[in-house]
């Protein structure tokens, strides 16, 4: 390894190390790919001359910006809002007026009172946009609110999928209690929030909104919860 390599993996390692203590992680020490990275950049510039290296930097982080998140909050409660954080409510609506093929949900509690997140969901149903929602225990649910989803298959049989995560505490206790909204498995909201006027306007209430391949990670973790035998389709 030249000097010069040496010189670059020094600083590479130490932005790596420093972006880990910013985080509180330092599980993992990056020595080995700080050096042998450094050695694969200047034996380009030194092989192939400036331009090149220029090109191959520019196009290595292209490839490494499709594998990263971009990670935002969102809140309920007026103690958690200011300096630029959007509401929960307004980041669902936001999410799902812009879904192009497809929105994911699974919920604890569900009312009838998020009304502003029901008429975007039956606008995007109209549009052809696949909703599948799983919700936990859907006959303890309130009325008003199992009666909107059932109306909402029953209106969209092709585009609003309902299923009932079905309590059964003798064979695998514990119900549904995730918060989750998956669309066009390219973003997703994990939060605290049920979808209820109480979570959505009134409580204090926090969520991540991920932009990127773990959204597609999440996705897929619904699709293999469709697949439990505890999920029912309804409708």
């Amino acid at each position: 390894m030249t000097r010069r390599a040496e010189d670059l993996a020094a600083h590479l390692l130490e932005a790596f190390r420093d972006a880990r203590r910013a985080v509180g992680d330092s599980r993992y020490d990056p020595g080995g790919w700080a050096t042998e990275l450094a050695d694969h950049i200047v034996r380009i510039g030194e092989d192939r001359g400036h331009g090149a290296l220029a090109t191959a930097v520019r196009d290595s982080v292209k490839r490494v910006a499709t594998r990263l998140d971009a990670v935002t909050l969102a809140a309920t409660g007026m103690a958690w809002l200011g300096a630029g954080v959007p509401s929960v409510e307004r980041v669902l609506v936001e999410l799902v007026v812009g879904a192009q093929r497809e929105v994911l949900v699974t919920a604890y509690s569900i009312t009838d009172g998020a009304y502003r997140l029901w008429e975007a969901i039956e606008k995007g149903a109209t549009t052809g946009v696949r909703f599948r929602f799983v919700v936990n225990d859907l006959d303890a649910q309130s009325p008003g609110a199992v009666a909107t989803l059932v109306r909402l298959a029953h209106l969209f049989p092709q585009s609003f999928e309902l299923y009932d995560f079905v309590p059964d505490d003798t064979a695998e206790p514990g119900g549904l209690h995730a918060k989750i909204v998956v669309v066009d498995r390219a973003t997703a909201l994990v939060g605290s929030a049920n979808l209820s006027h109480h979570g959505l306007v009134a409580a204090h209430e926090m969520a991540l909104v991920v932009q990127g391949p773990t959204s597609e990670a999440i996705g897929a973790a619904v699709d293999r919860l469709l697949r439990s035998p505890r999920v029912r389709r309804r409708g």
